[in-house]
């Protein structure tokens, strides 16, 4: 399973907002929905895990030594 792993709720609502229109079905990661890809914030999927992962940064959570071991 794929999932998105972004900075911060503004991001996750733009993403998802972005991947909604282009018919990408996605979920947050406390969402049980077959066949959709998994998008939150870095911090909500702290001891979760996922086969695939793309990690969205900016320098503010790229600096962060709490959020370095994701």
């Amino acid at each position: 399973s794929l999932a998105i792993l972004v900075p911060d709720d503004g991001w996750r609502d733009q993403v998802y907002n972005q991947l909604n229109s282009a018919g990408i079905k996605v979920r947050k990661c406390d969402e049980l929905i077959p066949g959709t890809i998994t998008l939150d914030t870095i911090r909500r999927f702290k001891g979760l895990e996922s086969r695939d992962v793309i990690l969205v940064l900016d320098e503010r959570s790229a600096s962060s030594k709490e959020l370095s071991y994701v």
